[in-house]
């Protein structure tokens, strides 16, 4: 059986985030089945309901202006109930239908030059995303010391309807009609459910909301095509990798734990520009189950220099 060792450390248990209600654990049944080792509702729930996020910091290489740049990147996983009807975070205990979502808060800053980056992504997808194979609602914000934008898709009926307001005058502020396709910004959660249901082979799929605002590009549908691979490690561990590459060159490489809870242990994007190959890379640094919204006394700065953040940055 393959294994990778898997270290948690516990930080108290908490209400949850903000007001509202705790997540609804899964019910019964088999969430999903990786090759012999099944994940079942119980190994699934211990981990995922908590009452705690999984925080994990990266160390980020960011390619941006024709060279790398140093950042942190921050990957913040957590389960909530989500409103269905509104697609917002549910916080009243009747009304609207909701769902449990894993939810991923993804933040990425950097500097260039001067001056520095923040890019935070939020993904809202369906637990049970064998039963709901499209993300619910996706929010990216972006500044700099140019200016800010913001891109939000929300599931419709048929597609999704983007949302982008931005300081600069291309984009302007527009709103988007598109056609049901996976999007980018959700490979990071449906990894975390199960890595062998990503797509593979050739799929429609809407760019990473991050990619598009850096590089000023307009956001339509194209064809991706991905692969999942089992990946032999040093260690004589595993992992997969999942690859997914894109009509204008570009190619991404997602590296996943071959064992639940799936976590993700960095990434790799090329990105051709003329004659050159533009790389970012990523790689785990260190992770905590933590309440994190209820650690926020000043007492509570050491789980950043746990977690390799600077206090009081970040």
């Amino acid at each position: 059986m393959r294994h990778l060792s898997l270290m948690l450390l516990t930080i108290g248990l908490l209400q949850a985030c903000s007001s509202g209600t705790a997540p609804t654990p899964l019910a019964t049944g088999i969430l999903s089945s990786v090759g012999e080792e099944p994940v079942s509702t119980d190994e699934f729930n211990a981990y995922w309901y908590s009452g705690q996020a999984e925080i994990t910091t990266y160390t980020l290489e960011q390619a941006r202006y024709g060279g790398t740049h140093p950042g942190k990147s921050i990957l913040v996983f957590v389960t909530e109930d989500f409103n269905t009807d509104k697609q917002v975070k549910r916080e009243l205990t009747t009304g609207d239908s909701y769902t449990s979502v894993l939810k991923l808060n993804k933040i990425d800053r950097f500097i260039t030059g001067i001056y520095d980056y923040s890019l935070m992504l939020s993904t809202f997808t369906h637990i049970r995303s064998d039963d709901h194979p499209h993300c619910l609602k996706t929010t990216l914000t972006a500044q700099d010391w140019c200016g800010q934008s913001t891109m939000q898709l929300n599931k419709q009926d048929i597609g999704y309807r983007a949302q982008i307001r931005s300081y600069f005058e291309m984009e302007g502020d527009m709103d988007v009609d598109l056609g049901e396709a996976v999007l980018e910004d959700e490979i990071w959660t449906r990894a975390r459910l199960n890595p062998t249901a990503l797509p593979q082979g050739d799929f429609d799929l809407i760019p990473s909301s991050a990619h598009l605002r850096l590089r000023h590009q307009a956001v339509e549908v194209v064809k991706a095509k991905g692969r999942l691979v089992i990946e032999a490690m040093s260690d004589a561990s595993e992992r997969y990798v999942y690859k997914v590459d894109f009509p204008d060159g570009r190619h991404w490489e997602l590296y996943i734990q071959s064992v639940f809870p799936y976590r993700i242990q960095g990434w790799e994007m090329q990105v051709p520009k003329g004659d050159q190959i533009l790389t970012t890379r990523a790689e785990a640094d260190r992770s905590i189950k933590s309440a994190y919204w209820g650690q926020n006394e000043p007492n509570a700065r050491v789980l950043r220099e746990r977690l390799g953040l600077d206090v009081g940055s970040e």
